[in-house]
């Protein structure tokens, strides 16, 4: 396929079954294809929750005045913003 929007997950040999003209069974195998958009997709998503988790718990941290877990928060939310970066220019 030369669709740059479908790449190949897994291929997946499950029995398919199909009889030709004279009642022979043949066996195909089955191709999993994931769309390349959906993954991005289903990733962006989760990072957008971790992110929120993260900005909860930095506004604990300051309400409870703990710098180390300040510092913490503050760094995972700067990964975060960058793997959200990365995936907005390849899409």
């Amino acid at each position: 396929m030369s669709n740059p929007q479908f790449i190949i997950i897994n291929q997946l040999y499950s029995r398919k079954v199909v009889f030709n003209s004279k009642g022979a069974e043949l066996k195909k195998p089955f191709i999993k294809i994931i769309r390349k958009v959906d993954i991005e997709r289903q990733y962006r998503h989760m990072l957008e929750l971790e992110q929120d988790y993260e900005l909860a718990s930095l506004y604990q941290a300051l309400k409870d005045d703990d710098a180390a877990e300040i510092i913490r928060s503050k760094k995972r939310l700067k990964e975060i913003r960058c793997d959200i970066e990365s995936i907005a220019e390849y899409s």
